[in-house]
């Protein structure tokens, strides 16, 4: 019994210690200003879809258009998403991240 209760006391805080949240600040266009690099990117491919996540890919790739502010020297940047709820990184859907649309990051 006291085997039982004390794997018990230690599943239960090692669940609290893996788990993490996420703290919305706002949109983007609030929040740039206290950005170091601020990017105009056209979405130009998606990554992985994972059979599991629906209308959910795993990445975007982008192409600079234009560096608003700070120095970037690259001309391609891939954006990670989180399919699964794993990481606090934004979803990344078919929907919002049209190929061709511009964006700001």
């Amino acid at each position: 019994m006291r085997y039982a209760l004390i794997s018990i006391l230690i599943l239960g805080y090692s669940e609290a210690t893996f788990a993490c949240s996420c703290e919305w600040q706002g949109p983007f266009t609030k929040l740039m200003h206290k950005s170091e690099i601020v990017l105009r990117a056209e979405i130009v491919s998606y990554g992985e879809i994972p059979l599991d996540a629906d209308s959910l890919i795993s990445s975007v790739r982008v192409k600079v258009v234009e560096i608003l502010k700070g120095e970037y020297a690259h001309e391609f940047l891939t954006l990670s998403g989180d399919p699964f709820g794993m990481n606090c990184n934004k979803n990344i859907t078919r929907e919002e991240f049209v190929l061709g649309r511009e964006i700001l990051i």
